[in-house]
């Protein structure tokens, strides 16, 4: 006697927006700290509503995934351009101590961005990043604020 199978499909199963939900619930709460998982929840997903951009943004997912575990991957990675701090310093031509009361950064760490001890992140960096290029709207800018 023999028996015949098939493979489990979840996507033929999840037949409505309420099925989707308590799916991804479901496959969130297994899924621990484990991102493969999240990313095979979401190609069932788009296998069942038929999403290709779906499946295109689980690829991304896979790939972005193994590019951080450091495995082979098609991942095209952007590194941010480093903010040359000093070079924008004396473009404005201000001594450390203005440029740091000007657009209000501590001294300290103005200093040790100069050194390359770190790099301005978030907000810094795109104040620095329109200081570079428009240093005069800046000062103009925050000389109002205050």
């Amino acid at each position: 006697m023999t028996i015949n199978t098939t493979r489990w499909n979840s996507a033929e199963h999840l037949k409505t927006e309420e099925d989707i939900q308590l799916y991804l619930e479901a496959c969130l709460e297994e899924a621990g700290d484990d991102p493969a998982f999240i990313a095979h929840a979401l190609e069932v997903i788009a296998r069942a509503k038929n999403m290709s951009q779906l499946a295109s943004i689980k690829q991304g997912l896979t790939e972005a995934i193994a590019y951080a575990a450091g495995q082979p991957s098609q991942a095209v990675v952007h590194p941010p351009k480093t903010t040359d701090v000093k070079a924008i310093r004396d473009q404005v031509g201000m001594t450390q101590t203005a440029f740091a009361a000007a657009f209000g950064i501590s001294l300290s760490t103005l200093r040790h961005w100069e050194r390359g001890e770190g790099t301005p992140q978030g907000p810094a960096r795109v104040l620095l990043h329109v200081a570079a290029h428009e240093p005069q709207a800046v000062l103009r800018a925050l000389e109002k604020a205050s």
